[in-house]
């Protein structure tokens, strides 16, 4: 069995998701902290999160902490870039949910 050598789009898709998942773990994080967390380079890192922030999916955020900023932009998740949707199905009843990344129920119905 021969490897597949690695594609540009490839690599960019796998960048992307590296990004968006050390935000998800860590948000706001600041661009240089993705960088060191996920072991990608800063000009990369750039460009995965320029792509993201195209697709909706992360947003510029305020640190959490009251430390110093040194200038830099945090992000974080985007909430409302999907949904999930939650169903409990019984013997008698049916309860769906809808909420967000945050896991913030955002609609609630039971019949």
């Amino acid at each position: 069995m021969t490897a597949t050598p690695a594609r540009p789009p490839l690599l960019k898709d796998l960048n992307e998701r590296a990004v968006l998942e050390t935000i998800r773990a860590g948000g706001p994080i600041s661009r240089a902290e993705i960088s060191r967390r996920a072991g990608i380079s800063k000009p990369t890192v750039s460009l995965a999160l320029q792509a993201l922030l195209e697709a909706g999916l992360v947003r510029s955020a305020e640190p959490q902490e009251d430390g110093p900023r040194y200038g830099a932009t945090f992000f974080e998740p985007d909430p409302d870039a999907a949904a999930v949707l939650g169903l409990d199905i019984g013997a008698r009843y049916l309860r769906g949910a809808i909420s967000d990344l945050f896991g913030e129920v955002r609609a609630r119905r039971d019949v």
